[in-house]
């Protein structure tokens, strides 16, 4: 976390994930990075992502699928710097 701390403003979300998908797609975020346990949740925020020109992937860079449990998403730009800062 603190490569991430050193290169962007971290926040801790709290409360609902799906409003913290809908903000990026506003682009009142430029990026996130989750962990989770449950990868429903996560399927739903990557099509509102997506429809709004984000993009969602696992830290591999790659779609997610159901035995991912941690993401990276953000506009183009700042998707690609947490993927290279990740990987």
């Amino acid at each position: 976390m603190n490569i991430l701390k050193k290169n962007f403003m971290v926040e801790r979300l709290e409360g609902s994930m799906a409003l913290g998908y809908c903000a990026l797609a506003k682009g009142e975020y430029d990026g996130m990075v989750t962990l989770t346990k449950d990868i429903f949740p996560e399927m739903a925020g990557s099509l509102i992502v997506e429809e709004a020109g984000g993009s969602f992937t696992n830290f591999k860079g790659e779609k997610i699928n159901f035995e991912d449990r941690k993401f990276i998403l953000g506009n183009s730009k700042t998707h690609k710097k947490l993927l290279e800062l990740l990987s």
